[in-house]
């Protein structure tokens, strides 16, 4: 499976449970006259609280049915709230931020589900949205059109961000959470970000990563280097180096995520290996359909006529007054990158 060429089976797939994930949205009770981001900024909490109640009680549980979902907060304050709570503060590992979204290296086990062997585990970059505005749970749950705009924010500041990787760019035009954190280190300021990068992974508090989620990141031979600044570099350069990998930029579905706050994940391979296929749904198919479907767009695709007519009353719903209860500014992003002081 290429990352740049999609199969008429890949794009399929994506509609067939695009329509199914919105069938479930709706079916709730209210499900058919609420947004992703009414939703998620009226029950999910910013404290370290128990979920349980607000997601059994809109019925997310028929939704979010992975297995790894915590909804009580566990030993270290660890719930599925975690990444949403972790967006509100100082970012461990941060690779770029502006005034709307942070993009970092992942924490735990980066680019496990590459599989054993695999050279491009120190790729792994995550993005969130940490400010006001649209919000989402899961990419495969329908999207109002603003949704859908921040959707597209999210995939093009990934593209910026893997181009400044390459360039190696001074950190300081990688946004205020990356100066913070070098300032933090007392990193000079012209450091490039990958060297930023190897720095930051290598001097991580011991209790940190050996704590949860922890740390580890592995080698092609399967050799946990964290803490080897020199061999961080130089798995760093050598993706981030070699011009025949190309970035998938990628989301788990509701049926295996652990988060409940929609995280894009983006990686450098020359093709997709065949154990993330079946856990792992490319963003830019997603997007494509979305757009081509919009209720109110120009472009009506299959996608849409697949969907049942409850989804799609449904859909062209969501981006009624629900923000305005919520007191949500939606509104385009910039994506330059750098571009925030």
């Amino acid at each position: 499976m290429g990352i740049t060429a999609s199969t008429p089976k890949d794009e399929q797939k994506i509609m067939d449970e695009l329509s199914t994930y919105g069938a479930k949205w709706v079916s709730r009770d209210g499900g058919d006259k609420v947004s992703q981001t009414a939703l998620f900024r009226k029950i999910v909490p910013k404290g370290e609280v128990d979920f349980s109640g607000p997601f059994l009680g809109h019925q997310l549980d028929g939704i979010f049915t992975s297995e790894k979902i915590v909804l009580p907060v566990v030993g270290g304050g660890y719930n599925s709230n975690h990444l949403f709570r972790d967006s509100q503060k100082e970012t461990k590992i941060p690779v770029y931020s502006d005034e709307n979204y942070t993009v970092m290296h992942p924490l735990g086990a980066p680019g496990l589900h590459l599989g054993e062997g695999h050279g491009s585990k120190a790729s792994h970059l995550m993005i969130i949205r940490h400010s006001d505005g649209p919000i989402t749970f899961n990419e495969m749950l329908p999207s109002n059109p603003e949704e859908i705009q921040d959707l597209e924010n999210r995939i093009a500041v990934l593209n910026k961000v893997v181009t400044g990787m390459q360039d190696n760019v001074p950190l300081h035009t990688c946004g205020p959470k990356v100066v913070a954190k070098a300032n933090e280190l007392r990193i000079d300021g012209l450091t490039g970000i990958r060297d930023f990068l190897a720095k930051v992974i290598a001097q991580m508090p011991e209790e940190e990563r050996l704590g949860r989620p922890g740390y580890k990141l592995m080698d092609k031979d399967n050799v946990d280097v964290s803490t080897d600044e020199a061999k961080v570099r130089v798995l760093l350069n050598d993706v981030y180096g070699n011009a025949a990998l190309k970035p998938f930029m990628a989301i788990q579905p509701p049926s295996e995520n652990s988060q409940l706050l929609s995280h894009i994940h983006c990686f450098m391979v020359e093709e997709v290996p065949e154990c993330m296929v079946e856990t792992y749904r490319d963003c830019t198919l997603i997007l494509k359909h979305k757009k081509e479907n919009m209720p109110n767009g120009e472009e009506v695709g299959g996608g849409m006529r697949a969907q049942s007519s409850e989804v799609m009353g449904a859909i062209a719903a969501l981006d009624e007054s629900e923000e305005e209860d919520e007191g949500c500014e939606l509104s385009r992003q910039s994506t330059r990158l750098g571009g925030s002081d």
